[in-house]
């Protein structure tokens, strides 16, 4: 039995490991011979392979055609038809951003101090100043014991050990967290290919080659085809090639002297050509303060970790960087691309200035992260975090979380041979409610189905998996399994405040079985004598539209409802987000679907149910208004976006929520529910006063002109009145340099009017010591005015504001008072004062 697919490839980094992976693992679950063929090159692979897969070098716009030739060909073909469709083209969603291109911009203290300055690319945010810690390439070589093969025998059954060695330290990588773990996961996926496991052992039964030289043999073969990939996403998996191939054959004959590093015992800036995952994890990441790199890629799996773990990343930096001595000073600036080496005083200064900044800027996020999320007119709603990980929600606590919304259970059952048992699941429900510390954690059940495949249960084949057999629809076919997720999670519920919440619900028949079912398992666990909170809350997930109206139904059965916006918008508007074709069709701010959560949140709230969301929506800064004005009891989101969620909050009253749904409300597109978030964002945040005394500086210790403007600009992008605090500060040199904006009296007030000033602003900076504001001068000025204002703001109001201050500032009482004044709060009654 034979069947032919024809497909036309979509994505636009090429059949790269991610599909190729999830094609192999769909076609492993069939015994038929399936072949990929690419019939723009002619090139075919074993479908059950990645690495053969990867290596057709399909494009985005290939027509491609899959094979299937065997006794399941229609199942497998039904199977992957429907891969193709609906899984195949989300495959990039969420690989990691583009590199973000370097502006250019080099800050001025740099040119005025001809430092020398290299340009890369910023792909990890960040500022560091160390020592430069070269790290040398790790090269495939053949070590002695390699030379000559010892026969085929031996040969394979030193391979076979290298490879069972490495294939067990990566499947300890559940041990690992987050995206140390994924990577891991990916070096699995080469070690145990099919194709990848061939060539090694043929280069040793057919070639007479020892496992060294096969190994050699075998990675030149891959990395030559990856290096000439169109795809630059491809072309990065090389190195993980080589990694691996390292890997092996360190398992194999022992780990060379120089693939050991030093251990770290001091920061340092990590500078190389390229770092493999392997050689970056193996540095101590709490000494390792940036990287430069000179030719990694921006998807590369070493750029992928550093984000991770929040390390600033250049790469595409100059060769010259590869010279560097070891202990040279230098500084990496990833917010704009650029290496300086052997930096000056002044320009260490700028740099410690900068990380002084960033510090600042968390710090005032960080005041929301540990307050209550309140609007400013006192109306709560908690702000609480998504995670599949005790590891998440410790995290997630510490940035601030109120609680956990969505803890997804379906994680422990995925990537392993059987359910985790109920100790198993106990011991991780158990140490969340422990990190929890008191706060509410609301555990869902399991949700697998659909997009969530566990292999070992054997789910069948179905032709719309999002519409069929998933989550509670399949429970009653694994009650053993069921019931020791229950026994786990009501367990843990002796601890703290622990909720279940079950997904896919549709109707009132499946909320009272649940019900049932988990009054079953309580009366079990009082039978046993098993400690649990018998008050525990149950709630459901909102995801299937019908519930909306059935909420007077269900409300009497259910302690509070979680509204999942991804899929309730899928269904909602009958779009699957996954499909190319209508993906654009798919927006959560789709003015009919902001009307069914109003009716939801209504008619929760009416029979005095609590209501929150998940989704990705519920991590939507901007859409906050919208949360606001549908009365949400709890958003919750990734953790890393909870301060600036809770500072958004903060900003807005309940009253203007209100205000703000009712506009939405009556909107006819998505793209006009957005101009209307983003117009009533601007208008909040222009409502900064204008004089404030975070933006006041005493006492400031620099005394040169361009280090105070810095220190001025600084203090406004600190206070989030700008994003963008090297245009304005360009902005204010462009007026400095057409005239000296000294005016006497001890006095500067440099200027600029500059769309990058979010909220105009006057900042004041009393330097310690007083200082000649322009060559010429006779007078050192004790004070400096900055006005920056935006460029919205009415054409003259710059030259009206330094009207009426240079007029005060005439006069000795009035410079005197903010020469003299003892507290910002001084300053800024001064200040104020003068503009009335």
């Amino acid at each position: 039995m034979s069947r032919d697919l024809q497909f036309v490839f979509p994505l636009k980094n090429g059949f790269h490991a991610r599909p190729a992976s999830a094609f192999q693992e769909l076609a492993n679950r069939y015994a038929s011979a399936i072949t990929v063929v690419n019939e723009m090159s002619g090139a075919t692979a074993n479908g059950k392979s990645t690495l053969a897969l990867v290596s057709t070098m399909t494009k985005e716009g290939d027509r491609c055609v899959v094979r299937i030739d065997g006794p399941d060909a229609d199942r497998a073909a039904d199977a992957i038809r429907m891969f193709l469709d609906e899984t195949l083209p989300h495959c990039d969603d969420d690989l990691p951003a583009p590199a973000i291109q370097a502006g250019g911009r080099v800050p001025r203290i740099l040119r005025d101090t001809h430092a020398a300055v290299m340009h890369g690319i910023p792909v990890s945010a960040g500022i560091a100043c160390a020592p430069a810690h070269p790290v040398h390439a790790r090269r495939l070589s053949l070590p002695p014991a390699a030379a000559d093969s010892a026969g085929s025998r031996e040969e394979c059954e030193r391979l076979h050990h290298a490879l069972d060695v490495l294939e067990s330290s990566y499947r300890s990588a559940p041990a690992r967290r987050g995206t140390e773990a994924e990577i891991a996961k990916a070096h699995l996926s080469i070690v145990t290919d099919v194709e990848f496991r061939t060539e090694l052992e043929s280069g040793i039964t057919e070639h007479g080659l020892s496992t060294g030289q096969a190994v050699i043999r075998t990675a030149e073969r891959y990395t030559a085809l990856l290096g000439t990939a169109d795809s630059e996403y491809l072309r990065e998996r090389a190195v993980d090639i080589r990694d691996v191939s390292s890997q092996i054959m360190d398992a194999a004959y022992g780990a060379p002297a120089e693939a050991h590093e030093a251990a770290l015992t001091k920061d340092v800036v990590v500078v190389a050509d390229d770092l493999t995952p392997s050689q970056f994890m193996g540095l101590d990441k709490h000494f390792v303060k940036g990287l430069a790199l000179a030719h990694a890629g921006a998807t590369s799996h070493t750029v992928i970790l550093a984000r991770s773990l929040g390390i600033p990343c250049v790469i595409g930096v100059p060769d010259a960087v590869l010279h560097l001595a070891a202990g040279e000073i230098v500084v990496l600036d990833a917010v704009r691309g650029i290496v300086v080496t052997t930096p000056a005083g002044p320009v260490l200064a700028f740099y410690q200035a900068e990380k002084r900044t960033q510090e600042r800027i968390a710090q005032r996020l960080m005041v929301h992260a540990s307050r209550e999320a309140r609007t400013a007119d006192g109306t709560r709603i908690e702000v609480a975090a998504n995670a599949a990980s005790v590891e998440e929600a410790e995290k997630a606590f510490r940035d601030g979380a109120e609680g956990i919304g969505l803890f997804r259970t379906e994680m422990l059952f995925m990537d392993r041979g059987a359910p985790p048992t109920e100790d198993e699941q106990f011991a991780v429900y158990a140490a969340t409610m422990r990190a929890a510390q008191g706060r509410p954690v609301i555990f869902r059940t399991l949700d697998i189905g659909g997009d969530k495949g566990v292999a070992y249960l054997g789910l069948p084949d179905e032709e719309n998996p999002f519409l069929g057999y998933r989550a509670v629809r399949l429970y009653h076919a694994f009650q053993e399994m069921i019931d020791a997720q229950l026994r786990a999670l009501l367990r843990a519920s002796a601890l703290g405040k622990a909720k279940i919440m079950i997904p896919m619900i549709a109707s009132v028949t499946e909320v009272r079985a649940m019900r049932a079912w988990i009054d079953r398992i309580k009366e079990e666990l009082v039978a046993a004598g098993i400690a649990f909170n018998p008050a525990t809350e149950i709630g459901i997930m909102v995801e299937i539209p019908s519930v909306a109206f059935i909420i007077d139904q269900l409300a009497p059965l259910v302690d509070f409802f979680s509204i999942g916006s991804n899929d309730l918008t899928q269904y909602f508007l009958a779009v699957d987000r996954g499909n190319a074709k209508v993906r654009a069709l798919y927006s959560s701010f789709t003015p009919s679907f902001l009307r069914l959560l109003r009716m939801i949140t209504d008619g929760a709230h009416r029979h005095g149910r609590w209501v929150g969301m998940c989704g990705e929506l519920g991590g939507k800064i901007p859409a906050v208004p919208l949360f606001l004005g549908l009365g949400l009891d709890e958003v919750s989101l990734a953790s890393p976006g909870i301060p600036a969620m809770k500072e958004r909050i903060a900003q807005f009253s309940a009253a203007e929520g209100d205000a703000i749904l009712a506009r939405a409300l009556a909107c006819e597109t998505p793209e006009e529910v957005e101009t209307a978030l983003a117009g009533a964002a601007a208008t909040r945040l222009s409502g900064k006063p204008l004089i404030d005394g975070s933006i006041i500086v005493l006492e400031s210790e620099n005394s040169a002109k361009a280090l105070v403007i810095r220190e001025l600009v600084s203090a406004l992008h600190a206070d989030g009145r700008t994003a963008d605090p090297d245009e304005v500060e360009e902005a204010v040199w462009r007026r400095e340099e057409t005239f000296s904006t000294g005016i006497g009296f001890g006095v500067a007030i440099p200027h600029c009017k500059s769309a990058a000033v979010m909220s105009s602003s006057i900042a004041f900076l009393r330097p310690a010591k007083p200082f000649l504001w322009a060559e010429g001068d006779e007078d050192p000025v004790n004070m400096v005015i900055l006005l920056a204002i935006n460029d919205a703001a009415a054409g003259d109001e710059h030259l009206r504001i330094i009207a009426k201050l240079s007029r005060k500032l005439m006069h000795d009482e009035f410079r005197a008072k903010l020469i003299g004044a003892p507290s910002p709060s001084d300053v800024v009654a001064a200040l104020s004062e003068a503009m009335q």
